[in-house]
């Protein structure tokens, strides 16, 4: 039987990464709070990326409040989770109605 899967919308606050995705901060917190049987459990996947630092992840359906828990390992305010749909073709809808940044909707 194929699991269901989740689609989390995030935005990246901050450009202050340099060494490190978006995506190895985030398995750096599932592993550091339930180990590899979280990473295995959540399953997180990068389906999309944006110039925005807007990101599209998939998850395991079981384990969303696993994953939605590993956010409090975040101190410096890193993400925010814009939202969570059942299908990637509402997710993208959702981010590309998102405003644009003024820099961008200017030119």
């Amino acid at each position: 039987m194929r699991t269901k899967k989740r689609y989390v919308i995030l935005q990246l606050k901050s450009n202050l990464l340099q060494a490190e995705t978006p995506k190895d901060i985030l398995k750096e917190w599932i592993q550091a709070l339930y180990g590899i049987y979280g990473l295995s459990r959540i399953h997180l996947k990068e389906v999309y990326s944006d110039e925005r630092n807007i990101y599209i992840y998939s998850i395991n359906a079981d384990a969303k409040d696993l994953f939605r828990s590993i956010f409090i390992l975040d101190n410096s305010n890193l993400f925010r989770i814009i939202r969570v749909t059942g299908t990637l073709r509402k997710a993208k809808r959702i981010v590309s109605s998102l405003p644009r940044a003024r820099s961008q909707a200017i030119n």
